[in-house]
């Protein structure tokens, strides 16, 4: 989870939220010129609404507009049937992953299997964290390997642990990527999280 907590309200544009999650200011939130004082603006990816405190305003909602985005790509990842007994779909779901969010131009991907369990590890010599996920899920029902959407609830396998989770970090990783940048973290994605793991 991340808790942001913001002495000001204002959108937030994918790029300035990277530069948040790699633990730096956004230049559009140091300019007091650009500080809106509205409680709402409507446009943009990700909103924040705030609210008047005693200290100022307080930030106490964030919407993500990304829905369609995320669904898209949600289908063909919860469609994998990545569980325990098969190692293939194991091995194509992290295939999916690679061709998906990793540009050609970072081609020290790693691969390996452990254990029947494949894995990819993007590593960075300048990494200032990991990030560590997995997306085998345990078995279910045919119709469970489908994407279903009511209202703003997703179901099927993976879409809380950890496919859904893990999903939002590789957008704004190939995001970055596509623009040239090379986020400092190194990303390992394994396949036996549900059986033990490493």
């Amino acid at each position: 989870s991340v808790l942001i907590s913001l002495p000001f309200f204002e959108m937030i544009r994918p790029n300035d939220l990277r530069t948040f999650l790699w633990g730096e200011i956004p230049s559009i939130f140091s300019d007091p010129e650009k500080i809106k004082n509205q409680s709402e603006v409507i446009s943009g990816g990700i909103q924040f609404r705030s609210n008047q405190t005693e200290h100022g305003p307080l930030v106490d909602h964030v919407t993500f507009n990304m829905k369609d985005e995320i669904i898209r790509l949600l289908k063909p990842f919860i469609s994998f049937k990545s569980v325990a007994e098969s190692e293939i779909q194991k091995k194509e779901c992290l295939d999916w992953i690679a061709t998906t969010f990793f540009t050609e131009k970072f081609s020290d991907l790693k691969r390996g299997v452990y254990d029947k369990s494949p894995w990819i590890y993007l590593p960075n010599a300048d990494s200032k964290l990991l990030v560590f996920a997995h997306v085998d899920v345990v078995p279910g029902v045919e119709t469970q390997f489908e994407l279903r959407v009511e209202g703003d609830i997703a179901t099927g396998r993976g879409t809380s642990d950890m496919k859904g989770n893990i999903l939002p970090f590789l957008m704004a990783y190939r995001d970055a990527s596509n623009e040239g940048e090379k986020p400092p973290v190194s990303i390992l994605i394994t396949t036996d999280e549900e059986v033990g793991g490493l």
